[in-house]
């Protein structure tokens, strides 16, 4: 055979083996969406250049959105940003629509952002927003009297700045 056709079998056998080992495997374990608003920051005119600025605290409104896979039953939800923690005991999570939830990041859990060129004369009327300024991790335990599973999921979180009118 030539070294081609080798490679070619080579590679079908282990597309095929992937597939088999998966097929009896359970896709099901349930899901979990995280949606967040953006919140708005108004900052005063800065001195031109890139530089770096501190943000002050931000409060993000989640909504989250949790199914667990058929006989189990939300047992927990937990959200982690920075070094602020939120669980959901089962009383909080809601089944048939979304769980509503805010969290506030205090301004020394924040890093510094680079901003260039924004907000750099008096009266200017604009925002900008910074994507990924910090992230959300988010747990979904799901569970019965006889199994449990864990459902990940993340999210960036951005922020808007607005140029405050100096007037």
């Amino acid at each position: 055979m030539g070294k081609t056709l080798r490679h070619c079998i080579s590679i079908l056998l282990l597309a095929v083996i992937c597939s088999h080992s998966t097929a009896g495997q359970s896709v099901e374990s349930g899901t979990l969406v995280v949606n967040a608003d953006t919140p708005i920051v108004e900052i005063g005119a800065r001195p031109p250049g890139r530089n770096f600025m501190r943000l002050p605290s931000l409060s993000y409104k989640f909504e989250l959105m949790s199914n667990c896979a058929a006989g189990l039953t939300p047992k927990a939800i937990s959200l982690s940003i920075a070094d602020t923690r939120k669980s959901l005991a089962p009383d909080s999570i809601t089944h048939d629509s979304s769980t509503l939830i805010s969290l506030r990041i205090p301004a020394s859990q924040i890093g510094p952002i680079a901003v260039e060129g924004f907000c750099v004369t008096a009266n200017e009327q604009e925002s900008l927003r910074i994507p990924a300024v910090l992230s959300v991790q988010a747990a979904l335990l799901c569970g019965n009297d006889a199994d449990s599973r864990m459902v990940y999921a993340s999210k960036s979180l951005d922020v808007t700045l607005s140029c405050k009118d100096s007037q």
